[in-house]
């Protein structure tokens, strides 16, 4: 046998067998996985759990006057990872990102109707859900789209998110960002908050577990160092709007600064937003002790987490042992401890211009 049949034949074994362990792990059903998301956010995240089930629970049409107005939902379990539990905790964080997402864009009519306000739907609005004990409404005023700001920014502060929506958004014109500008925005900041909290509290989680799951730690670890730029990122997009708009588009300007809700919103997000990151960064110190006490070799070195090269290979049978190179030397994998794009960003937000607006949005 030729060395190109020998290999064909190697690559077809692999993916024969790779397909067989596929096929021979039962992926959750639909009610296995929703029970499985629900019973961990009423333990880990209450907040989140609250805001999926009033999303549920909300009726799916209203009336206003003669006009009739329906809401199609999605489920929650759609945006999961369905494998097992594990693959389900991995990607709740963005489970709660998405479900945000849907709360904001229709909970304003249940919350309009019990409040005896839903008159007309002739104002659409933002709903956030994040330093109050109830939700808040925005009402949407003139913006333009997200990408009239792309000239304002240096290269250095075009870090992860800014092509995929400020300038090339998935979606294009009906992109959040784009059809709604600054309240698509904040309606991110919101999202992505609710999304940190979760991979942060999911911590408790993963400590509680006495399986083999490394990479479902390095998974947290790498997702909640995003959602922390995510932080950044978003507050400078919000305040970048604003300044252009005061600018060149005064009258959206002056709509949004008349908005005593988004304000409120704004301030409240980026309070809690902050305090987020403390708190994540005193946990991020008790990880690697943890995972060492657990056996794994795991260590900071200079600014990147080192971890077992092995550890994306399989993830249902994870090993814990170092790549050998040729000439015997260990190889890892790693990441970031602290992310090189955190730093342009946190600089950028110390300008003079940006923090006069911060005190000028926290006046309402």
């Amino acid at each position: 046998m030729g060395i190109k049949k020998q290999l064909l034949f190697v690559v077809v074994a692999c993916l024969s067998i790779m397909m067989s362990a596929h096929h021979g792990s039962a992926m959750l059903t639909r009610d296995e996985g929703r029970k499985i998301i629900i019973g961990m956010l009423q333990k880990y995240y209450p907040l989140a759990y609250r805001l999926i089930n009033e999303y549920e629970n909300a009726p799916d049409e209203y009336h206003a006057g003669n006009t009739l107005k329906k809401i199609y939902k999605n489920d929650f379990w759609s945006y999961s990872n369905k494998l097992d539990e594990i693959s389900v905790a991995k990607k709740l964080d963005v489970v709660v990102h998405e479900m945000c997402h849907e709360y904001a864009a229709h909970m304003c009519w249940p919350i309009l109707e019990k409040r005896g306000l839903l008159n007309d739907f002739d104002t659409s609005y933002k709903t956030i859900f994040a330093g109050f004990k109830e939700p808040i409404l925005i009402p949407i005023t003139k913006t333009f789209p997200s990408k009239e700001i792309a000239g304002t920014f240096s290269e250095e502060i075009k870090t992860f998110r800014f092509d995929k929506y400020i300038t090339k958004p998935i979606g294009g014109e009906n992109a959040g960002t784009q059809a709604f500008g600054v309240y698509g925005l904040i309606d991110e900041l919101n999202a992505y908050y609710h999304q940190y909290k979760t991979a942060h509290n999911l911590v408790l989680y993963y400590k509680s577990q006495t399986k083999n799951i490394l990479n479902a730690w390095i998974d947290n670890y790498y997702y909640a160092d995003r959602s922390h730029r995510a932080y950044l990122e978003f507050k400078l997009y919000i305040l970048k709007y604003l300044l252009y708009a005061r600018d060149e588009e005064r009258s959206v300007y002056r709509g949004v600064m008349n908005n005593t809700n988004f304000k409120k919103a704004f301030t409240s997000l980026d309070k809690a937003y902050a305090a987020l990151v403390k708190d994540y960064y005193r946990t991020k110190e008790t990880i690697i002790p943890f995972l060492n006490k657990k056996g794994y070799r795991v260590y900071k070195q200079g600014n990147y987490l080192m971890y077992p090269g092995e550890a994306y290979q399989d993830s249902r049978n994870l090993s814990t042992k170092w790549h050998i190179d040729m000439k015997g030397k260990e190889l890892s994998s790693r990441l970031d401890y602290y992310s090189k794009e955190i730093e342009p960003l946190e600089k950028e937000l110390q300008k003079k211009e940006y923090k006069d607006l911060i005190k000028e949005l926290a006046t309402y």
